[in-house]
């Protein structure tokens, strides 16, 4: 009876030992989170100005194609009206 004791107390013992370093790794798990998220934050939002920046860089090189695709029509359209009365 005394050995089942005895391995009864070891086995507390060893458990109360893994509560503490449960405990001490929430600890340092909290500590770790007050630098983590703010700098989760920070990237989170340096990304959404990066494709934000990226999303106005394509929306003007679309709108120049589209302009440019336009004013190209306009000379041509002028072109083919000159060579119409220069061939009448």
């Amino acid at each position: 009876m005394a050995n089942k004791q005895v391995e009864l107390d070891d086995y507390t013992d060893k458990y109360d030992d893994e509560i503490k370093k449960c405990e001490e790794l929430e600890l340092r798990l909290l500590e770790q989170d007050k630098e983590y998220i703010p700098l989760m934050a920070e990237r989170e939002e340096e990304y959404h100005q990066e494709m934000m920046a990226k999303m106005e860089k394509f929306r003007l090189e679309h709108a120049v194609k589209v302009i440019q695709t336009a004013w190209r029509e306009v000379q041509a359209n002028r072109n083919e009206k000159k060579k119409k009365y220069l061939v009448k």
